[in-house]
């Protein structure tokens, strides 16, 4: 994507109604746009942020890579809006409603705000994730987020992930499933064709499968949302729980992560023991 047009899109007029569609917290819109005046006055980094969107543009589909992206600076968040056409044109493409391209896409703002727990500034740092998001293979449906992806046996599958935006109610989570096995085969229709457990059966891969959340929250909606996986591996990952328990990433001082809640608590007593943390990976195919 060439400077001009990088300049084109970044008008306020063009990129303010965009940020507005996508939930971006005031704040980070606010400094979003009092950055945008030293972006724009430096060509290298419109040019940049071009090769960059022009990066997310290509990666769409179902078969391509996420676009590789800078680290850094508000490269990679610009670039992301500047690109924003490219997944709207690919959800088009399979007859997914705005209202729901808008829906999948307001991730990037939720990335944003979990950069800003993180680190404390503007940002985005989530690079993998995004750029799976702007491959069309991403997507928001009620409480949970699912993403299209092959298997080892080379069929596609839906992965399910839980964005850190409110209780995880039983109810919500149910409604979520019931979705998704509606959503993909009208919307992927190919890909279920000779898949019989395409959207029936489901993957996780995540921090909250995992056996203890029954003894340090039980009765909790955590522990309900684990008890509905067959667990068939489990990895130590302490990384993984520190960032989505304690918005940390390394280097950290496990004397020094917050013990607010009962979950904090529990969860940094573990790890200052030595006992860890494993995350799960596991199946899950609703009751019909």
């Amino acid at each position: 994507m060439d400077s001009s047009q990088v300049r084109e899109r970044l008008a306020r007029s063009r990129l303010g109604p965009i940020v507005d569609e996508l939930g971006f917290d005031t704040e980070d819109v606010a400094e979003l746009f009092a950055a945008l005046a030293g972006i724009l006055s430096d060509d290298a980094e419109v040019s940049r942020i071009g090769q960059a969107a022009g990066a997310l543009h290509r990666a769409v589909g179902l078969e391509t890579e996420p676009a590789p992206l800078p680290a850094g600076g508000l490269t990679a968040l610009v670039a992301h809006l500047v690109a924003i056409e490219a997944p709207r044109a690919f959800h088009r493409s399979r007859g997914i409603t705005s209202a729901r391209s808008s829906e999948a896409l307001a991730d990037l703002a939720q990335q944003v705000r979990v950069h800003r727990r993180t680190f404390g500034e503007l940002g985005l740092h989530t690079l993998p994730w995004t750029s799976l998001l702007y491959t069309g293979r991403l997507y928001t449906l009620g409480r949970l987020q699912f993403d299209l992806h092959r298997g080892p046996d080379g069929r596609w599958r839906l992965g399910t992930h839980i964005p850190a935006t409110g209780p995880l109610l039983p109810e919500a989570v149910n409604d979520s499933f019931a979705e998704a096995s509606e959503f993909f085969p009208r919307h992927f229709p190919d890909l279920a064709r000779g898949n019989p457990e395409f959207a029936r059966t489901f993957w996780c891969d995540s921090w909250l499968l995992n056996p203890a959340l029954e003894e340090i929250t039980p009765g909790s909606n955590l522990a309900h949302f684990a008890r509905r996986w067959r667990i068939t591996e489990s990895v130590e990952d302490v990384d993984g729980v520190v960032f989505f328990v304690f918005d940390r990433r390394p280097p950290y001082d496990l004397e020094d992560l917050p013990s607010t809640t009962r979950l904090e608590r529990a969860i940094r007593e573990r790890l200052l023991d030595g006992r860890g943390w494993h995350r799960g990976i596991g199946t899950y195919t609703p009751n019909p």
